[in-house]
């Protein structure tokens, strides 16, 4: 997430990350046969939205810590 004037802003990014990660998890439990119809679950969406915001937060850290 980046800040804008106080403002938190979601990129596109980090939405294509998302919806990407929740695709991935569907086709997975397609594959594993715990599912019989491909369905990105609010679940799968979620978790792959923490785990970007994770990364980006992580990124902004590291960009702070060792600035180019």
């Amino acid at each position: 997430m980046q800040r804008s004037q106080g403002i938190d802003v979601i990129t596109g990014a980090m939405i294509e990350e998302t919806v990407r990660n929740a695709k991935l998890a569907a086709l997975k439990r397609l594959e594993h046969g715990t599912d019989q119809s491909l369905k990105i679950l609010r679940s799968d969406i979620l978790e792959s939205a923490q785990k970007a915001m994770l990364r980006r937060f992580q990124d902004i850290r590291e960009n702070r810590n060792h600035p180019k």
